[in-house]
């Protein structure tokens, strides 16, 4: 019971990053997430005393990931800007 519940939580974490806290302005926003979430795998680490080589890869695998749905996020939020600012300029040329 508890994977398909962990699994659903990490899908949810990861859409809420990539589509709602990267759609802002505030680039920092996004950020918020990846930060919390590497803060919580050290602390469940230092908590368990889980010192192994597997452990550090594992919280390392999670930061990087969350790091990298945070920059996939903000890129989308760029190109949908971009495209947005180039539709603007068409019409203001094409009259």
């Amino acid at each position: 019971m508890a994977q398909p519940l962990f699994f659903t939580i990490f899908i949810g974490i990861i859409a809420l990053e990539y589509y709602v806290l990267t759609n802002t302005k505030h680039f920092w926003l996004g950020g918020i997430l990846p930060a919390l979430v590497t803060v919580f795998c050290v602390f469940l680490m230092i908590k368990t005393n889980s010192y192994a080589l597997r452990d550090f890869l594992m919280v390392g695998t999670i930061a990087i990931g969350s790091l990298c749905f945070w920059g996939a996020g903000d890129e989308r939020r760029k190109r949908k800007l971009k495209e947005k600012q180039e539709q603007l300029e068409s019409k203001d040329n094409g009259g």
